[in-house]
């Protein structure tokens, strides 16, 4: 996300990447669920740039989420906070 951010020029300042997944609890302890909130920190950036970078990310971008998503579901939710 931190590349997408600085190729769309928004002027972040921080990235906190928050995750929580559940594990199945007998073998193989496989992750059944993944959750991710990921705050942005920055002045004058929209929320609206931000899901969108959120959104490209999971969709075109990353590796990671095109590996497990198939087996996994993964939720994400994007927050912006001004400053």
């Amino acid at each position: 996300m931190v590349v997408l951010l600085n190729k769309m020029r928004l002027p972040f300042t921080g990235i906190e990447v928050t995750a929580r997944a559940e594990r199945r609890e007998e073998h193989p302890t496989v992750l059944m669920r993944i959750d991710l909130d990921v705050l942005v920190r920055g002045e004058g950036i929209e929320q609206a740039a931000a899901d969108r970078a959120l959104k490209i990310g999971e969709e075109q971008l990353c590796p990671v989420w095109a590996m497990l998503k198939p087996g996994t579901p993964i939720t994400a939710s994007v927050r912006v906070q001004q400053g």
